[in-house]
């Protein structure tokens, strides 16, 4: 019998700069110090591949010491459902949690031997049906936005509400000298006012609302010509090919626009990297069509930055200090489920009240206290001490061992390196669970 639990993570790999990395590299190496945990083991569907590793997670956090930890590799199918059992008893998993949508999984993947956590995203409004029928046969699906939360109990859902976190000891706001440093960084003016985002540039229609975020810088630009647009993405989409620069010229920006370099954005920036480019901003925009959550939202207000976001699925609850802009219409997805575009007018306007904002040093001072003030409700530290230990505490009691017998699976995999198959059963009780009306 094990003397606690052991949990496979699956998710990005910590080391890669997305944002299901940057949760896995700053929550596991604090979850391993739960009591309960015996050993956390790393599936790495995107970013490990070529065969079992070990490597340091936790690297660079304030007051975090790293942990090295197993890393799994993907195989053939790019979402890893062609080795997640073997991986699960390569480990000796009680439990997989996965930071990943769940209609990627394959129907049967809570049926391998482990219990099944689902940490999952609702980037649609309502939650689409494939979604919602994987999540109905977990153990227990997690929530991590408000929305997501409330689309899981409108469903009947057992779940608990754990959202996302920031390294709120690096993702700071800077003094007058030191912003003024960030602009220079990337290669602007002090009197040039700043919009920025962070925003992977993939597939099309755009669901990070890149057309109308320049539709709407356009004509901000047209009546503020000091008025500058900087944004952390992938010039072009490899997929699709979009390319955003001749988005920008379509927009007539293309002199007003500009970009992380290509090659360094491929390497990534790390923390406090990214914690100079938002501090460089006057203002964070992400005017898209549906988010999970929204991680730069928050890191660019724990830096003092206010943001302007589109009014719908996780983002709203996100602008914490900013704007809130309505949907122009609602689009239908083939997950059976809508997103939606931002207005493009009340973009534009949005986009002029922060540039007020900018001009009166008071207002200004008032909003980027109230984004810090804001963000500080998802620093770590008290997030993994009120939320995620207390998880553990609720799981660990369900999952406890009773026996050395192996469930019955549904296929039989393989194993490697002569690592024997898992060696418990497990007791599943059916508690309610914390939601986020209970938690508000």
């Amino acid at each position: 019998m094990k003397d606690g639990m052991r949990i496979l993570w699956k998710s990005n790999a910590p080391h890669v700069g997305s944002g299901y990395g940057v949760q896995a590299n700053s929550l596991l190496p604090r979850l391993a110090q739960h009591p309960s945990v015996e050993e956390i083991g790393i599936f790495g569907y995107f970013g490990i591949a070529g065969g079992l590793c070990t490597l340091p997670v936790g690297v660079g956090i304030p007051g975090v010491t790293p942990k090295t930890m197993l890393h799994y590799p993907v195989a053939g199918d790019m979402w890893g459902n062609d080795v997640v059992w073997d991986h699960a008893r390569h480990f000796d998993a009680h439990v997989v949690i996965t930071l990943l949508d769940a209609w990627v999984l394959k129907p049967d993947y809570g049926h391998g031997g482990f219990l099944w956590v689902p940490y999952a995203p609702v980037d649609h409004d309502p939650i689409p049906p494939k979604v919602l029928a994987r999540l109905q046969d977990a153990f227990h699906p997690i929530a991590y936005s408000e929305h997501g939360a409330r689309e899981f109990a409108r469903n009947g859902l057992d779940h608990h509400y754990i959202p996302h976190g920031v390294e709120t000891k690096i993702y700071r706001p800077f003094d007058k000298g030191g912003k003024k440093a960030a602009k220079k960084w990337l290669g602007f003016d002090e009197d040039t006012f700043l919009i920025g985002t962070v925003a992977a540039n993939k597939g099309w229609p755009a669901r990070k609302g890149f057309a109308e975020l320049f539709e709407a810088f356009a004509i901000l630009h047209d009546k503020y010509p000091n008025a500058r647009l900087f944004l952390h993405s992938a010039m072009t989409d490899q997929q699709t090919g979009m390319s955003l620069p001749s988005l920008a010229k379509v927009c007539g920006i293309n002199d007003y626009v500009r970009f992380s370099a290509p090659y360094l954005h491929l390497l990534g920036f790390d923390a406090r990297e990214m914690a100079h480019l938002y501090n460089a901003m006057d203002v964070f925009c992400l005017p898209s069509m549906g988010e999970g959550f929204g991680i730069p939202i928050v890191e660019a207000q724990a830096c003092g930055v206010p943001v302007i976001v589109t009014d719908w699925t996780a983002c709203a609850e996100l602008c914490g200090s900013g704007w809130k802009v309505p949907i122009d219409k609602k689009i239908l997805t083939p997950l059976d489920s809508y997103q939606a575009f931002a207005d493009v007018g009340a973009l534009a306007e949005a986009m002029e009240s922060a540039y007020k904002m900018w001009k009166n040093p008071e207002i200004n001072e008032t909003m980027s206290k109230g984004a810090r003030e804001f963000a500080m409700g998802y620093d770590w530290e008290p997030l993994v001490r009120d939320m995620w230990f207390p998880f553990m505490d609720w799981l660990w009691e369900r999952v406890r061992p009773k026996s050395i017998m192996m469930p019955a699976m549904p296929q039989e995999p393989t194993t490697t390196n002569g690592a024997q198959p898992p060696t418990a059963i497990y007791e599943v009780e059916s508690v309610p669970a914390t939601t986020v009306e209970e938690r508000s």
